[in-house]
């Protein structure tokens, strides 16, 4: 059997050779046994779509050399041999399949804003293998929401959209809006959202008046200079309550997030 270094096989670029060798597959040997395991392995190489279909290409393509070699020179006289070239000939009619199977992907369906809590119409799963995976598929972005505006007809990924609780109707009604508060551990590395009870303490005894207590939803938070900059959620009368008096005072994060 024919045992080809990674190095030596055509067709791959430096960082596909790399993505093998992270993975202990240093020879068509190993790779060949690895697949024969696990048809999805090109997949969990970490590589983009395009290099993984140039990686399936290239080891189709090996994979005939080697089969063709073995019938050629061995086959009358290695029964092993034939094993191994039936064998690498289902490998190359697997492979031939994955690339031409289409990838499911998450579509926006319409014109998604920041912030706006994505639900089943939003978005459209396709080239999902039945039913059950387009579910599934689904499942992972409603309730969530994009940070940036998706246009209509753009992919989607699930590790862009907000990674905390999931909402269904709590903004409705809500008004947006930015503000800086002041630093907090507790906030550190809570994923957003999440709702927060702000004090607003004012600056001076005067303005005293305007201390309030209210509940917000964060939706999107980082470090900023000597503060937190955040885009929060609020009623009507607590968000304009809150911009009119900022110059007046600070706001104090009152309790843990929840």
């Amino acid at each position: 059997m024919q045992d080809t270094p990674i190095s030596r096989v055509e067709g791959l670029l430096p960082a596909d050779r790399a993505a093998l060798a992270d993975k202990q597959l240093s020879s068509t040997q190993k790779i060949w046994t690895a697949l024969a395991n696990n048809q999805g392995l090109i997949d969990t190489l970490g590589l983009p779509d395009d290099a993984k279909t140039r990686v399936r290409g290239a080891l189709a393509a090996q994979a005939r050399k080697e089969s063709r070699s073995i019938t050629r020179n061995r086959l009358a006289n290695h029964l092993p041999d034939l094993i191994v070239a039936a064998f690498l000939g289902v490998v190359i009619i697997a492979m031939a399949y994955v690339d031409r199977r289409p990838q499911q992907v998450v579509i926006a369906a319409k014109a998604i804003a920041p912030f706006h809590v994505i639900n089943a119409t939003d978005i459209e799963v396709r080239h999902a293998l039945d039913p059950a995976a387009e579910k599934l598929a689904t499942s992972k972005y409603v309730g969530r929401y994009s940070k940036t505006q998706v246009s209509i007809g753009e992919s989607m990924e699930s590790v862009s959209l907000s990674s905390g609780m999931r909402l269904t109707n709590e903004l409705n009604g809500l008004r947006i809006f930015a503000v800086k508060i002041r630093p907090a551990p507790a906030l550190t590395g809570v994923p957003n959202p999440f709702k927060l009870d702000l004090f607003l303490s004012p600056h001076l005894t005067d303005d005293r008046g305007r201390a309030r207590l209210m509940t917000v939803y964060v939706l999107d938070s980082r470090s900023d200079g000597d503060g937190l900059s955040a885009v929060m959620a609020a009623t009507e009368d607590d968000s304009t309550t809150l911009l009119s008096a900022l110059s007046a005072g600070d706001l104090v994060a009152a309790g843990l997030p929840r």
